[in-house]
């Protein structure tokens, strides 16, 4: 490409929201997203009507202390599950010393999305079942286990019970494409436990269900990861951004002073970009309602790609139909942060994609996908930045803020710009992202409910 084409493509993209917010869209944002936060927290009970507001949904969990955890004895285990999104985990931890530590056992992979989809609850509880029976397999010592710690990603309401707390499913579309057919209102923990017990296993007969951000809220350990950590204030907030993204948190004065599940992925202050409009028309996100994770979920970053390489090719800058073959190719090959980070050659583009990818057609690629991950960066902050000035944290408190998500730790350039929006937006700040576990989170909670009670 010369000068002025390159000029006239980078002048399409700024034209046509492939861009980056300016600071004055950045800072609207921040005052909408902030009051439609305020509305989810003031409101009385379930959501039942577009009132403006987020879920905000009380867990009716309280945050976890340090101390708390210094407590329980030494070597204290639980099974722990990470269910949501693409990738299910189970494993084992146990307290060692000062902290909580997870050893995977079972990894499963949930990419192809017909296999998100279940006739029954007692389907979807088998298949949860039967990971946790096989990591238990592996293990072959149950000596000192019988409580399972679940930390999970899809909307539900937690439901004490005598064996713990459930998860009350409230929808039958569970998001990021997974779906119960019938569920809702349901408990699911007494399914899987039910499950367990059949195949011999009924020596596991607690359960605790929390929402993923909220497990990452309860993971105190986060604190010693590192010296510097050990010096900041662990506050009461976790963030997932990942597949799916979301935010929980305590505010003082609000839902009982309880963490709080704000299902902030879903929030609609932002609107819709040319982009967004694009793949809302295509089918290519569940809902049809323009919500805040499409601009930043890992599963919409490649959709977000692919539709401004089709709006690039309807303007003539490449000859070569993107579109379909990323979406078709480069599903599991973390194309937007490997292209965004000038990772991968044509030559390696070309085998992968299956089509010739010229030096011009990388050149867009690399831009284009650097564009849309620094987007989603930006709103990844707008989240953060929102939860954490109205919880009281974003004027000079030295926090620490626990992370979880393969495309905020691993995602190219993302990181950084979210540090950098953060403190565009609440100047004051001083916290500190480290690296939050939600299995460790919750399995903490676990070991701490049940030693004291």
């Amino acid at each position: 490409m010369n000068t002025n084409q390159i000029k006239s493509f980078l002048e399409f993209c700024d034209n046509n929201d492939i861009r980056k917010f300016n600071v004055s869209e950045l800072h609207y944002y921040f005052g909408k997203l902030k009051e439609e936060l305020l509305w989810g927290l003031k409101r009385k009970g379930q959501k039942k009507t577009n009132d403006g507001g987020l879920e905000a949904i009380d867990t009716f969990i309280k945050p976890v202390i340090f101390s708390d955890l210094q407590k329980i004895p030494s070597e204290t285990k639980v099974i722990y599950g990470a269910y949501a999104g693409t990738n299910w985990i189970t494993g084992l931890a146990f307290k060692h010393e000062d902290k909580v530590v997870e050893e995977k056992l079972v990894s499963k992979s949930f990419s192809d999305k017909k296999m998100r989809n279940f006739a029954s609850i007692e389907h979807f509880a088998e298949m949860v079942g039967e990971q946790i029976r096989e990591a238990l397999t592996i293990l072959n010592d149950y000596t000192g286990i019988g409580t399972l710690a679940i930390s999970f990603g899809f909307p539900h309401i937690p439901i004490k019970t005598k064996y713990g707390r459930d998860a009350q499913l409230i929808q039958d579309h569970l998001t990021k494409s997974w779906y119960i057919k019938n569920v809702k209102g349901m408990l699911l923990g007494i399914y899987v436990l039910e499950y367990l017990k059949r195949k011999k296993l009924g020596f596991i007969n607690k359960i605790y269900f929390a929402n993923d951000t909220t497990a990452v809220a309860l993971d105190v350990t986060a604190k010693t990861i590192s010296a510097k950590a050990k010096q900041l204030v662990s506050l009461p907030v976790g963030f997932v951004m990942g597949t799916g993204d979301n935010g929980s948190a305590v505010f003082k004065s609000y839902k009982n002073n309880n963490l709080v599940n704000l299902e902030i992925g879903s929030a609609k202050s932002l609107g819709s970009d040319k982009i967004l409009a694009r793949m809302i028309e295509l089918n290519l996100v569940p809902q049809k309602e323009p919500i805040i994770e499409y601009y930043m979920g890992g599963d919409y970053l490649l959709a977000r790609l692919a539709v401004a390489m089709e709006f690039i090719q309807k303007r003539n800058f490449t000859t070569q139909n993107y579109y379909e073959t990323l979406l078709s190719k480069a599903k599991e090959a973390k194309i937007t942060s490997k292209l965004a980070g000038r990772e991968i050659s044509a030559k390696d583009l070309s085998e992968l994609l299956k089509i010739k990818v010229s030096s011009d057609d990388l050149f867009i690629l690399n831009e284009v996908a650097k564009r849309v991950l620094l987007k989603g960066a930006q709103v990844a902050a707008l989240m953060v930045a929102s939860v954490c000035d109205l919880a009281g944290w974003g004027k000079g408190i030295c926090g620490a803020v626990p992370a979880e998500g393969t495309v905020f730790w691993h995602g190219y350039g993302f990181q950084e710009c979210v540090k950098g929006t953060l403190k565009a937006l609440l100047p004051l700040n001083k916290l500190t992202f480290v690296p939050g576990s939600g299995t460790r989170g919750i399995s903490t909670e676990a070991m701490i409910r049940e030693y004291s009670s």
